[in-house]
């Protein structure tokens, strides 16, 4: 790789006395790099990038270089790659090197561009502690946790959001599992979970949400929280007299 450097660079310095149109800087590997475009991603997200030009066919030479934390497949002479974003959120590049290769003594006309990829942790919509259920459903006297749950991390297209109920903690087992898939709403309502009841006073829900890509595949690290509602009794006397 190093010889490749100093061959491109030393063929560049020719183009660049004879007045050659041979643009941008080269960098490689770990070099920093200069963002012609950035891309958010999820860890582990599948990425498809594509070169121009990509015609006529065979008139092009393609080379894909990438920071540390990016795999590379084993080809990459092609106009297109396949990757999956890193699993460590972070930041972190992935360059072409694009040459025209007709025979020109002395010339090299290349171009490099890269991308910079973003790599966003996503956040966990959901919390878990012990609460009273009051009447009505949808009112909950909560502290530090959201009376609807809502994830505000990175979206993207082609994302599906998945709310599942993994089991009901404590019998008797009550209510209707929960299994909800969106690639458009980013909410749980708390009434969607197992609820107490006067003769029923403590049920406790184990939710676990993650995020699917267009291709199916898990993207971050699924979170999973148990919720446990209680009764709010409401007291009253009565008397005989």
């Amino acid at each position: 790789m190093e010889k490749e450097i100093k061959r491109v660079a030393a063929r560049l310095a020719v183009v660049s006395m004879l007045f050659v149109s041979c643009i941008s800087p080269i960098a490689y590997g770990d070099v920093a790099a200069t963002c012609d475009f950035n891309i958010d991603v999820l860890p582990g997200q599948a990425i498809s990038l594509h070169a121009t030009p990509d015609t006529p066919v065979g008139s092009y030479d393609y080379l894909w270089t990438a920071s540390t934390g990016v795999t590379l497949p084993v080809t990459v002479d092609t106009f297109d790659l396949a990757i999956n974003a890193p699993d460590n959120p972070g930041d972190y590049h992935v360059s072409v090197l694009v040459t025209n290769n007709k025979d020109a003594p002395g010339l090299t006309c290349v171009d490099l561009k890269t991308v910079c990829i973003h790599v966003i942790a996503p956040e966990c919509p959901l919390c878990d502690g012990n609460f009273c259920k009051t009447v009505p459903t949808t009112d909950y006297p909560i502290t530090g946790c959201p009376p609807v749950f809502v994830y505000t991390g990175h979206k993207g297209t082609g994302y599906t959001y998945h709310y599942v109920t993994l089991a009901h903690a404590i019998p008797p087992y009550t209510g209707v599992s929960l299994n909800e898939t969106s690639t458009s709403d980013y909410t749980l309502d708390w009434s969607r979970l197992d609820q107490p009841t006067a003769t029923n006073t403590k049920v406790c829900t184990v939710v676990k949400f993650w995020i699917t890509d267009k291709a199916g595949n898990i993207v971050g690290t699924p979170c999973e929280k148990t919720i446990c509602l209680y009764w709010d009794p409401v007291a009253a006397i009565t008397s005989d007299y």
